[in-house]
């Protein structure tokens, strides 16, 4: 909370404050009392502290980590009153500076510092983190416009350094895009299933023959993303009139019951949308273009304190009505601020230690506060089967086993339940359909109508029975699976392998060649339709959310390739019109991945990939089946055939599509973290908390052994700690979000009666992804060799050096950086060293049960947390600076070789077994201007092929050069669609956080 600017001087002080001398608790005090007055006195403002269910209390507390300042703010009843000098008793947030130096630094903060104290730990909030948004949003009531203001002064600096970084680079390429298009591959057919595309290729279809979808693109660039109250307004209305905790008469609601009934009136009453003159029926929100959910149970609320203003920040700006602020500040927050996923975890445990962890963000991050996703439920099984399907298999189910217990029978009915939601919505679009019918003149676009209100009739209640339902149906069920859990890393799983065999009974029926050529036509605009359906909707997610995952999307995916169940080829016809849909639209998400297994899979295949990665410039993403199948044959009772159907899922981790809850998301972890406080004893120097167990001060061990000991021993306080809070949190997913919906298309569900979050599925697990792992590493390679090895300088002046961020250290920081070598340069030691890391992570997760009766993998993605992390993270070891990112994913250090081989060698080497959650790696793609627009791909996929053929097992290119980067941080305009892989999900570059945008330039960029 704030005052407005014309109070408050730069630094934080009113003219009045400096006057007094006050100190800067007595500066907070007077000014949470100008506020309160204000508020209290203006009853404009007054009614912004009533709801539509009484008014909005809530009880705050500030205070210094020392407590010598303490203040409150207590707002009861339509009034706020300050208190001075102590905390509130009751206080459900409390808002922690680290100094008082602190606070006065946090009052006059942009967005970027404001996010730098927070994941530096100068600045938390402890407790109800809604309620404190509930205070941030009353500070806004006076501030918003010079919030605004300032967010957009930021914006201007920064504008104003991407102009003078650019115009100390070289020549960019502003029409990368436009001259590799124009330089499309055509290709002979060579794949055994591919049987009706002359030119697998497609090399004569560019976005200038689908006017359509071109508009679809158009729009998508140029509209802001509008945050929707609709579904919080009809939950929020269901549970006020039928009760939330218990029933209106008193009775305990079963979860999965009270989930069905709320779904089922959300999905009744929610507005039927068909965008104009698009080829699918349905939207997430009333916005046809973009919407964002905001559901109130997870995260929704998190941008409380941002609702006015979410139009002007610099990151992700969303448009938001008037209507909609009000609807979701007086109605819908209020109801959830003590029934989301992060109150409900700290209330019902008592605020346990692996929660307090994570609430400062310096180390964890438990996307099970968010969704247990990234997944892949089985939309296959709607395709086939239909809504009635499903329903005869429950009710067989029941019939067969007349003994259930109730928690089975509750769970098969409020199954049933969501799938008369998901029926009684696409009655509504079919309705709402047939009265665009009657009002359409004109003729071509009336028909359309007509048979998209004939497809709705049909599915996805029944079966499939052309490629153009099957779509539909996915796409229906996809916004059923968002809205009644989260619409978060939601893969659509093998859309080849799906559509392929409704593909081939409709081309069947064309007698002439120009009616199959008019029918792959229309089959790219379907599917094309559908990618821009998966890419119009957006997660409402605070400016903190967007620092850590900056430019992400919702990162749906779908991959093609690789091999059948049985293990031949998988490539078919569809696996070619999904690359070429990918390549035409070039779009954020869904993301786009493909399989490829080394001895099955074609060459023209995997050319076609990198083509399409060299045409987009940062898309698909590439996997080796043979190294994914391997590390997931390693646990009893996986059937092969189940593993060989894997589609990767959120950035990059594998999931048995259909059968499998893998939570791949669980847990991510800062592995530097515990590496720091081996260091230091267990101390954490940037949270400022001796957190983790006594292991030792550096000049106490007198061995390499013993340190790596006291590092294994911290990273397993770590995880333990972080488990502890990913079994707790599972357990209130059980009681908020038990999903009967996605349980209906998981395997083993039905059968065992018990949901997703009961462990239902045929398989299950949870996954860990860690980051920094090639900077810790690098920092024990030098530990090893300098320190205990070659004895060149003491532990302890080692770790003098890093604490000064090497500044008085130069000789140190020039050993550090070239005497050793480092992961990614060639050097067997150093794999050595990184298969060992990877193998203590490993031995330790895998052991561990996660709740459902799984275990955990282990893998190295990053999103954008490896440069968050890095920004405020101290020197390293290695030789890496304070406050200098650390490498995405598993990449090796751009200072650990200039040849791409090394880089390639080295991570082939790692054992995938100890990688089963999977891993990135970034590598970054010049091209010299003389060869061709075939040499260059032939090129990607060769290295991609030895790769490999070498056992590496995942692989994704950024191909564009650094000054042509540089010119898009400067002129964003002639980059609108200019994608990158950040860490698995792919994001538009000039939409990313400065950081980002500067962390993927420093990567190495190897011209091949």
């Amino acid at each position: 909370m704030s005052l407005p600017e014309d109070m408050v001087g730069t630094d934080g002080l009113t003219e009045a404050d400096k006057d007094s001398k006050l100190s800067p608790g007595e500066n907070l005090y007077e000014m949470l009392q100008t506020v309160a007055e204000t508020i209290n006195s203006t009853p404009s403002l007054r009614e912004e502290l009533k709801g539509t269910q009484g008014w909005i209390n809530a009880v705050i507390g500030i205070r210094t980590d020392d407590n010598r300042m303490q203040q409150g703010v207590i707002i009861k009843d339509g009034k706020i009153t300050v208190i001075k000098d102590k905390l509130p008793e009751d206080a459900g947030a409390t808002l922690v500076f680290a100094t008082e130096q602190d606070l006065i630094d946090y009052q006059t903060a942009t967005a970027d510092d404001i996010c730098r104290m927070i994941l530096a730990s100068r600045v938390r909030v402890e407790g109800n983190q809604a309620l404190y948004g509930y205070f941030n949003y009353l500070g806004t009531l006076l501030s918003a416009r010079d919030d605004i203001d300032t967010s957009q002064a930021q914006a201007e600096e920064h504008h104003k350094e991407n102009l003078r970084l650019a115009e100390k680079a070289g020549k960019p390429d502003r029409r990368i895009r436009t001259e590799r298009i124009a330089g499309r591959l055509k290709a002979e057919n060579v794949d055994p299933g591919v049987n009706w595309l002359d030119d697998p290729y497609l090399a004569g279809y560019s976005l200038d023959d689908f006017p359509r979808l071109k508009q679809f693109k158009d729009d998508h660039l140029n509209t802001l993303p509008e945050v929707s109250a609709e579904q919080g307004k009809l939950l929020t209305d269901y549970f006020i009139e039928h009760g939330y905790e218990t029933k209106k008469d008193g009775t305990p609601w079963d979860p999965n019951l009270r989930s069905a009934e709320g779904f089922h009136y959300l999905m009744t009453n929610k507005k039927p949308v068909i965008r104009p003159n698009g080829l699918l029926a349905g939207t997430f929100t009333p916005n046809p273009i973009c919407g964002s959910v905001t559901q109130p149970y997870t995260i929704g609320w998190s941008i409380w304190g941002e609702l006015r203003t979410i139009h002007g920040r610099e990151l992700d700006p969303y448009d938001i009505s008037s209507e909609t602020i009000e609807t979701l500040h007086k109605h819908v927050f209020p109801f959830w601020m003590h029934r989301n996923l992060h109150q409900r975890w700290i209330e019902d445990i008592n605020y346990p230690l692996p929660a307090r962890i994570a609430d400062r963000l310096f180390c964890l991050n438990l996307w099970s506060l968010v969704s247990l996703h990234p997944g892949s439920p089985g939309f296959e099984k709607v395709v086939k089967m239909g809504l009635k399907g499903i329903r005869e298999e429950i009710d067989r189910e029941l019939k067969s086993d007349p003994g259930a217990d109730r928690e089975k029978k509750n769970t098969l009915k409020a199954m049933k339940i969501s799938l008369d939601a998901v029926s009684a919505y696409t009655r509504n679009l079919a309705q709402q359909v047939g009265r665009e019918v009657e009002m359409e003149t004109d003729p071509r676009r009336k028909r359309e109508l007509e048979r998209i209100e004939w497809t709705l009739l049909h599915v996805p209640d029944n079966p499939a029975r052309t490629l153009e339902e099957a779509v539909q149906s996915i796409w229906i069920m996809f916004i059923g699976i968002g809205l009644d859990n989260m619409d978060d890393d939601v893969a659509l799983g093998r859309l080849d392998q799906i559509l392929q065999p409704y593909f081939e009974a409709d081309i069947k029926k064309k007698s002439s060649k120009q009616e199959r050529e008019d029918y792959i036509k229309h089959t790219l605009e379907v599917v094309g339709c559908l990618f821009m359906r998966i890419t119009s909707h957006r997660i409402g997610a605070p400016t903190i959310a967007s620092w850590q995952n900056s430019g992400a999307p919702p990162t749906s995916s779908t991959v093609v390739g690789g091999v059948k169940p049985d293990g031949t080829d998988g490539v078919n016809d569809m696996t070619y019109i999904v690359l070429k849909v990918a390549e035409m639209l070039c779009l954020n998400d869904p993301d786009m991945d493909a399989r490829y297994m080394p001895g099955v899979n074609s060459r023209t295949y995997l050319k076609r990939v990198c083509e399409v990665n060299y045409i987009t410039c940062g898309t698909p993403a590439i996997h080796n089946d043979e190294a994914v199948i391997k590390a997931w044959s390693q646990y009893d009772g996986w059937a092969i055939e189940d593993i060989r159907d894997w589609v990767p899922c959120g950035c990059v981790e594998p999931v048995l599509s259909g059968k499998h809850l893998a939570c791949t998301g669980d847990v991510d972890s800062n592995l530097m973290a515990p590496f720091a406080m081996a260091l230091n004893n267990g101390y954490h120097p940037v949270a400022m908390w001796h957190l983790g167990p006594k292991t030792g001060q550096v000049e106490d061990f007198k061995t390499f052994e013993e340190f790596y000991s006291a590092f294994q021993k911290q990273f397993e306080f770590i995880y333990e700690q972080a488990l502890i809070g990913s079994r707790q949190l599972l357990k209130v997913h059980q009681q908020l979000m038990p999903s009967p919906l996605y349980s209906t298309i998981m395997e083993g569900c039905v059968r065992k009666g018990r949901g997703i979050t009961r462990g239902g599925a045929k398989y299950n697990s949870s996954g860990a992804s860690l980051i920094a792992l090639s900077d810790v590493i690098d920092s024990l390679m030098v530990i090893k060799k300098l320190v205990f090895e070659e004895k060149k300088f003491t532990f302890r002046k080692l770790k003098e050096a890093i604490d000064n961020n090497f500044e008085g250290y130069s000789k140190i920081h020039a050993l550090v950086t070239t005497a050793v070598p480092k992961f990614g340069s060639g050097d067997q030691e150093a794999v050595d060293m990184a298969n060992r890391v990877i193998g203590m992570v490993a031995d330790y997760l895998h052991k561990q049960d996660n709740g459902r009766g799984g275990h955990y993998s282990t893998g190295y993605r990053t999103n954008n947390n490896h440069t968050v992390y890095g920004r405020v993270s101290g020197a390293s070891p290695s030789g890496r600076l304070a406050g200098k990112p650390f490498t995405s994913g598993l990449t090796p250090s751009p200072l650990a070789s200039k040849n791409i081989l090394d880089n390639l060698i080295d991570v082939a080497k790692l054992d995938p077994l100890n990688c089963d959650n999977s891993y990135t790696l970034n590598v970054r793609l010049a091209f010299p201007k003389t060869r061709t627009h075939e040499q260059n791909v032939d090129q990607a996929t060769d290295y991609t092929k030895t790769y490999f053929e070498r056992g590496g097992m995942q692989l994704q290119f950024n191909m564009v050069d650094a000054d042509t980067l540089k010119d898009a941080m400067a002129h964003p305009d002639y980059y609108p669609d200019l994608i990158c892989r950040v860490s698995g999900y792919t994001g538009y570059y000039v939409q990313m956080q400065r950081d980002l945008q500067l962390e993927i330039i420093g990567r190495t960029e190897f011209e091949i």
